[in-house]
């Protein structure tokens, strides 16, 4: 990904508020991550109760999360990549 100097210099303001706030930042990922799971695993199923499918569920979300792609430059919409660890694909 290249940027334009204009959003470079926005992301390095990002990067330094980040840096800058790393306690709060670090409290509401903590929070936000654990919201994730608490609502894939505490699923009142039966499946939801063993602990190989909550694994399965736990990896299924960080799969999904990181597959994740959002709209810039040439990619003109949000979408999942299929996998990132493939080299064909290049597009939605």
């Amino acid at each position: 990904m290249l940027f334009t100097r204009e959003e470079t210099d926005s992301e390095k303001l990002k990067v330094k508020k980040i840096v800058d706030n790393a306690d709060l930042v670090f409290s509401q990922n903590y929070e936000r991550w654990n919201n994730y799971l608490k609502n894939i695993i505490q699923v009142n199923t039966k499946w939801a109760k063993q602990r190989e499918y909550q694994e399965i569920a736990v990896k299924s979300l960080q799969t999904l999360i990181t597959n994740w792609k959002y709209a810039n430059g040439h990619l003109f919409h949000d979408g999942l990549f299929p996998s990132s660890a493939i080299n064909y694909f290049n597009g939605f």
